[in-house]
């Protein structure tokens, strides 16, 4: 019998505002997607047809993005955290993978920290994951977050998702992107960067022991898989060619092969 993606949308409240989730599937563990930086819960659509076929997927529009209220206020990883945690209520998970792309890489390790019960495993694709941030980086995300408070937004930001971005990303795939992050508020861009990466979460948070997934684009910055396994070492490593940051969006048959393969596992 064919399968026929039903997903709904619904929301739940933190802090007085709403928080934008959709919901499909059954089964268990659920699979949380958590999206990255000035991005929205839109960037797991390739995942969710495929992986909703086996399992309960919820993917939200954290605090600030998407479809989400977007109130003056700060956006940090722990506020973002506590968003998975009230949808984990809100769908009364109690058994939770949770995947983070990019920034959302940070939010789920926070959300293992502060939820420990109920996060089995951890997934990151192309995760912000570093053993530690240098002085240097701390500076430059203020820098950076000041640039997106001022007139420049546009032309810092623009700067910034080019950067991510390979010379085989396709051109309809890079105006989509750059279209949905730059509509994510400034106020709301600035203090996610320097509440993320001007953060001192880095020294703070002990390693996680939980079965740990990492799905990265190659690329030549290091050696990416010491630092993660620094902070995940209980992992699973590998590294896709010829893709950007967005590699669920580029090779998404092969990123959701992976993921299937891993959470199989832990049954």
């Amino acid at each position: 019998m064919a399968f026929t993606s039903i997903a709904a949308g619904a929301e739940f409240a933190l802090d007085g505002n709403r928080v934008w989730y959709e919901a499909s599937g059954s089964g268990e563990p659920a699979i949380v997607m958590v999206h990255g930086w000035s991005c929205d819960s839109s960037f797991w659509r390739l995942q969710r047809p495929a992986l909703e076929k086996r399992y309960r997927v919820l993917a939200l529009d954290l605090p600030g993005h998407g479809k989400s209220d977007k109130p003056e206020m700060e956006y940090s990883v722990e506020r973002f955290s506590r968003a998975v945690q009230r949808l984990l209520d809100a769908e009364k998970v109690s058994r939770a993978v949770l995947v983070g792309h990019s920034m959302g890489a940070m939010v789920i390790r926070q959300t293992l920290a502060d939820d420990p019960k109920r996060v089995i495993a951890l997934i990151s694709i192309d995760g912000t994951v570093f053993s530690g941030v240098s002085a240097g980086l701390q500076k430059w995300a203020v820098q950076f977050a000041s640039a997106l408070r001022g007139s420049e937004h546009d032309a810092a930001a623009t700067k910034f998702i080019e950067a991510i971005f390979r010379p085989s990303t396709p051109p309809a795939l890079r105006q989509e992107i750059r279209t949905k992050m730059l509509s994510t508020p400034a106020h709301v861009a600035a203090s996610a960067m320097e509440k993320t990466l001007a953060s001192e979460m880095w020294a703070v948070l002990p390693p996680a022991t939980v079965p740990a997934l990492a799905i990265n684009a190659r690329s030549d910055r290091g050696d990416r898989q010491a630092d993660h396994a620094k902070l995940l070492p209980n992992l699973e490593y590998h590294e896709l060619d010829g893709v950007s940051h967005f590699l669920m969006l580029e090779k998404p048959d092969e990123v959701n092969r992976l993921i299937m393969d891993f959470v199989r596992r832990l049954q």
